[in-house]
C-alpha cells in the first residue's frame, strides 16, 4: 500500500512539474543573413503559444530584422510552419498480494498512455526592400508589423 502511495505521489509531481515547464517556456528567435537582402528567420516557441502564435512571433522577428538591416519591407518567400511528434508515454504498474491460509487478496493497477508532443516553431526565408526598389509595392511594410504587435500588447 505504501508503495503505491507513493508511486501516486510521484506521478503527481512529475505531471506538475511537466505542466509548469511547459507553460513557462518562451520563445527563441534567430535571424541570419543570407545575402546583402534575403534572411532566414528561424523562432521556436513554448507548445502555449501554438502554430499560430510561433508565426506571429517570426513575423515580428522579420521586421525588427529589416529595419535592423537599413531596409523597410520584406516579403516571406518560403516557410516552414508547425513541428508535431506523437510520442509514447510511460508505463506505470504496481501489485500487492496478501495470503494467509484462511484469506487471501491482491491488488494491482496498471496505466500508460500516448501523447501528442507539439513544438510550434517557424522557419522563413525573407527578402528585404528598400521603399521604391523595384517589388517593393508587394511587399510588407515592416514598421505597420510592429505597430500592430504594439497596439495587440496594449489591448
Amino acid at each position: 500500500m505504501k508503495n503505491t502511495y507513493l508511486l501516486r505521489d510521484t506521478m503527481r509531481i512529475l505531471l506538475i512539474t511537466a505542466a509548469v515547464l511547459a507553460l513557462s517556456g518562451c520563445a527563441t528567435q534567430s535571424a541570419m543573413p543570407l545575402g546583402n537582402d534575403m534572411m532566414q528567420i528561424d523562432v521556436s516557441a513554448a507548445p502555449i503559444y501554438g502554430r499560430a502564435g510561433a508565426m506571429q512571433m517570426a513575423y515580428q522577428t522579420a521586421a525588427k530584422a529589416t529595419i535592423k538591416a537599413g531596409y523597410d519591407k520584406f516579403i516571406v518567400v518560403g516557410d516552414n510552419g508547425w513541428n508535431e511528434t506523437t510520442a509514447g508515454g510511460a508505463s506505470f504498474g504496481s501489485f500487492g498480494a496478501n495470503a494467509t491460509p484462511a484469506y487471501g487478496s491482491a491488488s494491482g493497477s496498471y496505466s500508460s498512455g500516448w501523447g501528442t508532443h507539439r513544438h510550434p516553431e517557424s522557419s522563413m526565408i525573407i527578402h528585404m526592400f528598400h521603399k521604391g526598389d523595384k517589388g517593393s509595392a508587394k511587399a510588407i511594410d515592416a514598421q505597420q508589423i510592429l505597430a500592430q504587435a504594439q497596439q495587440q500588447q496594449q489591448q
